[in-house]
């Protein structure tokens, strides 16, 4: 049973922990879709919890002269997994300063950057702690 479900998180892609893993890393996927600008009718703005890749990278930055979110990176994840059917994500991950990123319509997604040197949805994880980062793909007319 242990080798089918390891070869199942293997073959889906699924928590893979590097060996200096000892944070962890966990929140809720949520898409965003439709009309959401107030005061929208309810029934047009669309929100649900996918399944989607997980991403845990060195910290990217947003393209202050461009006005560009990287959408693909240069460098291996450090981590990664994929959120179950109701969003939910969780997976060990080396302690450090890190870019999450969601793989979405086939591209790596973020959504904010800090003002003070423009990196890319960071989170700070510790060792032996446990961080919650939700993420929001926002495809929605706000």
């Amino acid at each position: 049973m242990r080798r089918v479900i390891l070869l199942l998180l293997a073959s889906c892609g699924g928590v893979a922990a590097p060996p200096d893993a000892t944070a962890t890393l966990s929140g809720t996927v949520t898409l965003r879709e439709g009309d959401c600008m107030p005061p929208a009718n309810p029934s047009f703005c669309l929100v649900s919890t996918p399944s989607r890749a997980v991403y845990l990278f060195p910290v990217q930055y947003f393209d202050e002269s461009s006005h560009v979110f990287p959408t693909t990176v240069g460098a291996s994840p450090v981590a990664q997994t994929i959120s179950d059917a109701q969003g939910h994500y969780s997976m060990p991950a080396p302690p450090g300063r890190w870019s999450v990123f969601v793989e979405d319509e086939g591209h790596l997604y973020s959504w904010s950057y800090e003002s003070n040197d423009d990196a890319v949805d960071t989170v700070e994880l510790v060792d032996g702690g446990a961080t919650v980062f939700d993420i929001t793909i926002n495809h929605a007319t706000e």
